[in-house]
């Protein structure tokens, strides 16, 4: 088979477009590397379990796995809204959430009369304690004849019912929310249930990942939870974005560090037992009580022995509706009270769509041996889309040619503000040459498809299904992958040879901002305090490289332009080389190569 990696953008319930994408993929290509944000991710995970199964069958034409994540997407257009089950606390409020987000796809008169019992049921103690106030008032007229005082009783019961309805609502959101991780849904099956109750997202999605790859037992769940390392063992990297708002930095998914451990009373409230148990295992809890954390805190799992159910749900914590999942690592600018260096820091990882909702990067090359294909998201305009609601793009896009939607409302003014500062570099990137004709964009409408739209009916869901396979189809049949490379190198090979013509321009220059040394004479004289080379090195190796690169940039900047590769026709784009902190590197104590 052909290879291919797959990138899913992030979007909440949008993401019930996915199954079908990758399974009409799968058809004609071997995924190799698999990755998303949010919803994207469990998407990737399941994605990448079904490739497992394949990879690892005594049939490599075992397609079992894709047809369970076919078995999902009916699964999801029959009932999506039993994966999502509140806290206790959150029950009336979350009701109240669903009822409003049902939008159009509710009937008139019945969806107000549904919203209104769930305001009844959210308030329903300030509701009756001012409806008795305001009851009395008839009392009032009845028995004293007194009209001003049973306005006056009326008025008051109604800024009674209003203030307690206030005082409700700002405890669920400023108590009770942080208390909750800033998520109404655990994730976990709530108590209460009897055996039959379905499953709640974290806990079915444990059960899907064993189904999809293949391991789940027919009496049992596995030994073990699926693991990064049985993915690799199959030739298939899966990674996701998460975001640490604590630390306020994105993690590349697996973490690959060894400094962050977990509670095992938060993450059981979080994750399956069995998950929580396998991630123990034979380790010994830290003494976190001496610098000021709790006293059951384990190593974190990291890289091969990290679980794919883990990257799901690190990266899929919304904001407000999935709860972030805490983890701790000590801060060793602070010390204890005794004195002691590093303190117990509690670090919430939340959406991976803060930080990146479209890595498209993520298993970028400069010459890529293999399409990287990406979906994603966005929303359908009647006006500008027509009928068209899969696209894929045979030529690259400008930057300037964006679509601009109205930002008249406060709302829609605060929301730009948010998605433009989280998303700008994701969305420059998905429209370089190289990058735009390999990104299908299936366009949804916002009103009742996908995003928040929680209560979508089977119809909508199933619609959904059919434009995912839509683009799985177009990328499978209409993705030329020669011109997709000939594009890619004709757009890196001039930012090559332009980075080399400053690198000669900087190499045997005076410092205009002090300094004694060229770089020339730095990197052959210059005695350094930190990252000492070895003389052998540095005369063999590190003096020989720089050289052969300022050569090269002092051909490309004495020949004739038309004899440069900037010079040809290659395209204009708003793109620079550059050096850029990467979310999944991970540099030793002293911040050298080991």
């Amino acid at each position: 088979m052909r290879e291919c990696d797959l990138i899913m953008k992030g979007g909440i319930t949008s993401g019930v477009v996915y199954p079908f994408a990758i399974t009409e993929l799968a058809k004609t290509y071997r995924l190799r590397g698999v990755g998303g944000s949010s919803a994207g991710a469990i998407a990737a995970a399941l994605a990448a379990a079904a490739e497992y199964r394949r990879q690892t069958s005594s049939d490599k034409n075992d397609n079992s796995g894709f047809e369970e994540i076919e078995r999902i997407a009916e699964e999801l257009a029959n009932d999506m809204t039993s994966l999502l089950q509140p806290s206790g606390t959150f029950k009336a409020l979350f009701g109240l959430l669903l009822e409003i987000t049902k939008g159009n796809s509710a009937a008139g008169t019945c969806h107000w009369l549904r919203i209104s019992y769930a305001v009844a049921t959210l308030f329903c103690v300030p509701l009756l304690v001012g409806g008795l106030l305001a009851a009395s008032s008839v009392g009032s007229v009845w028995l004293l004849g007194d009209y001003m005082l049973a306005a006056f009783v009326f008025l008051v019961g109604i800024l009674m019912a209003c203030w307690l309805s206030f005082r409700k609502l700002r405890r669920l959101l400023l108590n009770e929310l942080p208390q909750h991780d800033f998520g109404m849904l655990s994730g976990k099956t709530q108590a209460g249930g009897d055996s039959e109750s379905p499953p709640a997202l974290t806990d079915w999605l444990a059960d899907k990942i064993d189904v999809v790859a293949g391991t789940a037992k027919p009496d049992s769940a596995p030994a073990k939870p699926l693991t990064i390392g049985d993915l690799e063992t199959a030739g298939i990297n899966l990674a996701a974005m998460t975001t640490d708002l604590t630390s306020q930095r994105p993690y590349q998914l697996p973490l690959r560090s060894a400094h962050h451990f977990f509670s095992k009373r938060e993450m059981e409230a979080l994750f399956p037992d069995r998950v929580v148990d396998w991630m123990i295992g034979d380790s010994e809890p830290e003494n976190g009580c001496a610098a000021e954390g709790p006293n059951d805190l384990y190593p974190m799992r990291i890289a091969s022995d990290f679980p794919v159910l883990l990257v799901a749900r690190l990266s899929l914590s919304f904001p407000a509706l999935i709860q972030a999942v805490p983890l701790w690592r000590k801060d060793w600018q602070l010390k204890t009270e005794s004195g002691q260096s590093g303190v117990w820091r509690r670090c919430l990882f939340s959406d991976g769509g803060i930080s990146s909702n479209m890595p498209v990067h993520l298993f970028d090359t400069w010459l890529p041996q293999r399409p990287t294909f990406a979906i994603a998201l966005s929303d359908w305009d009647e006006r500008r889309h027509g009928d068209k609601r899969v696209h894929l793009s045979d030529e690259p896009r400008q930057s300037t040619d964006l679509p601009t939607p109205e930002t008249r409302t406060l709302s829609k003014f605060l929301f730009a503000i948010v998605n433009a500062a989280k998303d700008w570099q994701d969305t420059l990137q998905t429209r370089l040459p190289g990058f735009a004709e390999r990104i299908v964009e299936v366009r949804l409408d916002a009103s009742n498809e996908g995003g928040m739209n929680l209560t979508m009916t089977p119809a909508v869901v199933r619609r959904l299904s059919d434009l995912g396979r839509e683009a799985g189809r177009k990328l499978r049949q209409d993705f030329d992958f020669d011109e997709n490379r000939w594009r890619r190198a004709v757009s890196i090979l001039p930012e090559i040879e332009a980075s080399l013509v400053g690198f000669s321009d900087a190499y045997e220059a005076s410092p205009e901002g002090g300094g004694q040394f060229t770089y020339k004479s730095l990197l052959s004289n210059y005695n350094p305090r930190r990252y000492k080379p070895s003389g052998k090195w540095r005369s063999e190796t590190m003096i020989p490289f720089a050289e052969a690169l300022a050569c090269l940039g002092d051909a490309a900047r004495s020949a004739p332009v038309q004899q440069t590769v900037r010079g040809g026709k290659t395209p204009k784009q708003d793109t620079s080389m550059r050096l850029i902190a990467d979310a999944d590197r991970v540099p030793t104590r002293d911040g050298a190569n080991s």
